[in-house]
């Protein structure tokens, strides 16, 4: 059974190749519609054909249980062959105004030059595109984070380092007393006062410089030149070796917009473009969405109920934002580069078993490509292209420390990544964390910002669950395998000497990571 869709059809019509759909949600329920009809046993495989052109979705596509293909049929999804099919979240932005109002904060290389457009209340925008692919969002000068006066707040008791918490007796904290989560200080003249702060982030690469986060502003004191921030950074905020002229950078504020550039307010759904000509540039887009599809099954301790055999192929992935955020959440995975069971991706598989993404591409995107979550099994993404992605092109992310090993024999293999990590730094090209068994091979990964590869389990152990991963722990299982009360001491005080206790807890284990072509890494 095939059913149409084109970007020129109607969801009125029965969705034939005369007569297509207009949407991907009305085709989903035409093939409900199909599936439930099917006698047990019983059934055919169905195609969901979509045209060339571009077509633009304002919400994710879910695919739950009752899209499923079973053991006697599949469900493919596909470009059509006569041409390009692109699954899109940019939203062409029309109705440009000039900004005759002088606003407080606005930096003297902008003025006359700002125009603006309303968007639908409620979008979310951190990322605009325009024909020549991603345009710049606005950002200052690089700052060096400075010594927090001592006036400023209780210096806290401890600190999160990349091996937990670490205890801060008076003597650290009058050493340590600049290195805070929470807030940093900046010299004299460094940031300007500016009206919009409360739409703002800052772009940090910590003392550990090994990752960075992208993190809104609770608030800028100018009387003792500390910034306050809604979110607690991964590791202290000190100056990183890394950059020595500065590892901090102000975005998305009005104060720093300059030609070229933008800043979007979420109070008032309002973006502002600096021009470098008479008027904004024409085919700028705006995405509104991380997700562009995601398959849904239902979770469970025994017996989840699956997604199965839905295939994706000849399609191409774009224009979708950064998902926020990183941080110091204790469900960031291996130094925070990426988020445990996270909408991070343009295309999630979240319980799902025996589907494939084939011959697709992924790019121009705020975060990542492709990740598949907890029980997922027995899945493929091959010969795809991942391309200017913000995040990592391949996750595979099981359960943390846990018996769950429910994560494990998909298949990565021919894929061509390149340009990644475009706004978190840290990411790799393809990224297997609690996951085993799988086959990653023949792959082509290079000009990355960082390494090409991590398979990791890694995992603090931090009841509060603050720290890196602690938060993903399944501590009745560990109890169970290591002794109630278990604590896994840092590896310079205790050594390594419970390794084969807890090791059955970690599943990144047997994976074949074969015939990579891999170069062009650390470039950042």
């Amino acid at each position: 059974m095939v059913i149409y869709v084109s970007i020129a059809g109607s969801d009125e019509n029965p969705g034939t190749f005369d007569a297509p759909f207009a949407t991907l949600h009305r085709a989903r329920e035409e093939a409900r519609l199909t599936i439930a009809s099917f006698t047990e046993g019983g059934g055919e495989d169905i195609e969901i054909v979509l045209s060339s052109g571009t077509h633009r979705l304002t919400e994710t596509l879910v695919l739950d249980k009752r899209d499923s293909g079973t053991s006697n049929f599949k469900v493919s999804w596909k470009g059509a062959d006569d041409g390009t099919t692109v699954l899109s979240s940019g939203c062409e932005l029309t109705g440009w105004k000039r900004l005759e109002e002088d606003i407080h904060g606005l930096g003297d290389a902008a003025r006359g030059k700002v125009w603006f457009v309303d968007l639908p209340k409620g979008s979310r925008v951190n990322t605009l595109y325009g024909k020549e692919g991603m345009v710049p969002r606005a950002k200052g000068k690089a700052i060096v984070p400075q010594k927090v006066p001592s006036s400023c707040g209780n210096i806290p008791d401890i600190v999160y380092g990349q091996n937990g918490p670490i205890p801060l007796d008076a003597e650290a904290k009058q050493r340590a007393g600049h290195q805070r989560h929470d807030c940093f200080a900046f010299a004299e003249g460094a940031i300007k006062d500016s009206s919009d702060f409360h739409e703002a982030e800052f772009l940090i690469i910590p003392g550990k410089p090994w990752t960075m986060n992208i993190l809104p502003i609770q608030e800028v004191d100018f009387d003792n030149n500390v910034v306050y921030l809604k979110e607690n950074c991964t590791y202290p905020i000190a100056p990183a070796r890394c950059a020595p002229d500065g590892s901090i950078w102000l975005e998305n504020s009005l104060s720093v917009l300059a030609p070229g550039s933008w800043v979007f307010h979420q109070q008032t759904s309002r973006l502002y473009f600096c021009t470098e000509e008479d008027s904004p540039t024409e085919g700028l887009e705006a995405a509104l969405l991380t997700e562009l599809i995601r398959l849904e099954g239902e979770g469970g301790e025994t017996r989840p109920h699956k997604v199965k055999n839905l295939h994706f192929s000849n399609i191409e992935f774009r224009r979708t934002n950064r998902f926020s955020f990183h941080g110091l959440t204790g469900k960031g995975i291996q130094h925070d580069w990426e988020m445990y069971d996270a909408s991070s991706c343009m295309v999630r598989f979240r319980y799902v078993d025996n589907s494939s993404i084939t011959n697709c591409t992924f790019t121009e995107g705020g975060s990542g490509g492709f990740r598949c979550d907890l029980a997922s099994t027995l899945n493929t993404i091959s010969n795809c292209t991942f391309s200017h992605l913000g995040g990592c092109g391949v996750v595979l992310c099981g359960y943390g420390l846990s018996r769950k090993y429910l994560n494990r024999n998909n298949t990565v293999t021919h894929n061509h990544m390149h340009n990644l990590g475009l706004f978190y730094w840290h990411s790799p090209a393809i990224f297997v964390w609690q996951s085993g068994e799988n086959l990653i091979s023949g792959n082509h990964l290079h000009d990355l910002p960082y390494t090409a590869i991590v398979c990791s389990g890694r995992t603090t152990f931090d009841r509060a669950g603050a720290s890196e991963c602690s938060g993903t722990i399944h501590w009745q299982d560990v109890e169970e395998q290591c002794g109630k009360g278990y604590e896994h001491p840092p590896w310079w005080y205790g050594g390594l000497t419970d390794w084969w206790m807890r090791e059955p807890l970690m599943h990144s284990r047997e994976n074949l990571i074969e015939y990579n072509h891999m170069h062009d890494v650390m470039q950042v």
